[in-house]
């Protein structure tokens, strides 16, 4: 197989140096034996045109220049117009990275699932919203597989059903095996040099995992816990919300986010932290914290 590939390479590059009026014999010889030539060997070979130092020289060299098909080249005096990136060229040649597009996607799911969980709209939603619509462009550039697609989605489903079920860890285990497979079958690259690298996959599921795995563990350690109802709030603290006197009417103290009627036996004031030293029914007794 490697015979024929290397054949097959050395045919094409002899085609391509006769139709283009080049050495061919020392162009499949860079295929066959890997060959080099300096600037000037190359020239004196017929594998290039001519040597210019800068692009000046270049177009001083190019005035009165033959092409192939009878046409004549005018290059000396033309202004030279630069092209550079346009801001979207320059965004899409780093999403071209499979590596780049990968991470987004991943933070992208991830950022939008915390803030479906978590109330109100915060970083998660928006470093998600970018994140995704970042890898979503990614994907439109690079040849995906979107069976290796469908795997990382069924994976973070399986991770997130397992914190909100008592699965001990089967639904997280299944979620990190998907994971694995969607993510080394997702970009249709070949080459691995331009490829998802595997230290990016292990890197980015081993830290999805660790995060899930505390996530569960803790949801498990609470699940096991016995509840320990409040049975009195002395030796709690708080906040006075309005002004307590010694014999004088009851106030209010807010307590563990709770707002009790209070009596004092001492002068407190309105935002002074308050100590709880005794009960009488719906009633609290409270001094000032020490």
């Amino acid at each position: 197989m490697a015979e024929k590939i290397v054949n097959d390479a050395a045919s094409r590059i002899r085609a391509i140096a006769e139709l283009r009026g080049r050495n061919a014999d020392w162009a499949e010889r860079a295929v066959r034996e890997s060959v080099t030539a300096t600037a000037g060997e190359a020239l004196e070979l017929g594998v290039i045109d001519l040597v210019a130092a800068d692009l000046d020289e270049l177009l001083s060299d190019l005035d009165g220049w033959t092409l192939p098909d009878g046409r004549e080249l005018h290059t000396a005096g033309l202004a030279v117009r630069r092209v550079r990136k346009t801001f979207r060229e320059w965004l899409l040649s780093y999403l071209a990275d499979p590596n780049l597009v990968y991470i987004l996607l991943l933070l992208g799911l991830y950022g939008l699932i915390y803030e479906f969980f978590s109330p109100g709209v915060g970083i998660g939603f928006v470093v998600g919203g970018i994140s995704l619509i970042l890898a979503l462009m990614g994907l439109q550039i690079l040849p995906i597989n979107l069976a290796g697609l469908g795997l990382i989605l069924f994976g973070v489903l399986l991770m997130v059903l397992d914190a909100f079920t008592p699965t001990n860890g089967i639904l997280t285990t299944g979620g990190v095996i998907s994971l694995i497979l969607g993510s080394f079958s997702l970009f249709d690259v070949q080459h691995p040099a331009i490829g998802l690298s595997r230290w990016t996959v292990f890197a980015a599921v081993g830290t999805v995992t660790a995060f899930f795995v505390f996530v569960v563990s803790k949801g498990l350690l609470a699940q096991r816990r016995r509840p320990q109802p409040l049975t009195t709030m002395v030796g709690l603290t708080g906040v006075a919300k309005t002004d307590l006197v010694p014999g004088g009417k009851e106030g209010w103290v807010l307590v563990r986010g709770e707002y009790w009627r209070a009596r004092a036996r001492e002068e407190i004031a309105a935002g002074d932290e308050v100590e709880v030293v005794g009960q009488e029914g719906r009633v609290l007794i409270v001094r000032r914290r020490p």
